[in-house]
């Protein structure tokens, strides 16, 4: 059995620092309740979080042949939407799943990466279908997790509809800026209602800072590009549908 220690190490793997403490607190603080507590809490919402992976699948598939939108405007059916935004909102409180659209369709428990989404259908899938992840969680974090996603209101899909690559200069500090143009579209995650969306454009910072100091580091202005386009979709969150 793997030490708590070593779950939180990893744990610091992920993206955001303010999510990573969160996480961790929950593990530390559940470190003790692994095994039957744990797995009493699977079984749980296992059904109800397995038909929640499915509906999310099928409005994948929907939106292959969704055209893009052409106005903005959204009409929420169960109240404003609310996405985790740190420490100061707990899991609990969300009633909101942030997820790009070219996921829906994949596998959900392959790790997604650094991008436009809180992560938490990768969670979801990776606690019920990994034996290694199941062994090993808190009940604690299991239940904020799966609770998370079997209750969810919305489904937020973010869109890319056309993007640019920031390129480095060669033999300079500078470099030419990247661009984002997409939508988010959002969906009632009980009855697959389309609610409507909203477009988003995104642009590089004009100064990036690399751990070296320059502007040289390639993931360091494809971050910056993805961290823009993550404000813009909060920033139309809160403009559309209420909520952060």
């Amino acid at each position: 059995m793997i030490s708590c220690r070593a779950v939180a190490t990893g744990l610091t793997r992920m993206r955001s620092t303010a999510r990573v403490l969160a996480v961790l607190a929950g593990v530390l603080a559940g470190c003790e309740k692994h095994g039957p507590e744990a797995e009493a809490t699977i079984a749980k919402y296992r059904p109800s979080v397995e038909a929640r992976l499915a509906a999310v699948r099928q409005i994948g598939e929907r939106l292959k042949g969704m055209p893009a939108l052409s106005s903005d405007g959204v009409s929420l059916d169960s109240g404003p939407a609310k996405l985790w935004t740190g420490l100061d909102s707990p899991l609990s409180t969300d009633n909101a799943i942030l997820e790009e659209g070219s996921r829906l369709v994949r596998d959900l428990s392959v790790d997604p990466g650094y991008g436009v989404g809180t992560k938490e259908l990768w969670w979801c899938a990776r606690i019920l279908g990994d034996k290694y992840t199941a062994e090993r969680i808190s009940a604690s974090s299991a239940e904020a997790h799966l609770a998370h996603c079997a209750n969810a209101k919305y489904l937020l899909v973010v869109r890319v509809l056309e993007s640019t690559y920031p390129k480095l200069e060669e033999g300079k500090t500078t470099f030419q800026p990247g661009s984002i143009t997409g939508e988010v579209r959002v969906f009632n995650l009980g009855t697959g209602k389309d609610l409507g969306g909203f477009r988003f454009k995104a642009r590089n910072s004009d100064v990036v800072m690399s751990k070296e100091g320059r502007a040289r580091d390639y993931t360091a202005v494809s971050s910056d590009l993805t961290s823009q386009a993550n404000k813009e979709v909060r920033a139309g969150v809160a403009k559309y549908l209420g909520g952060s």
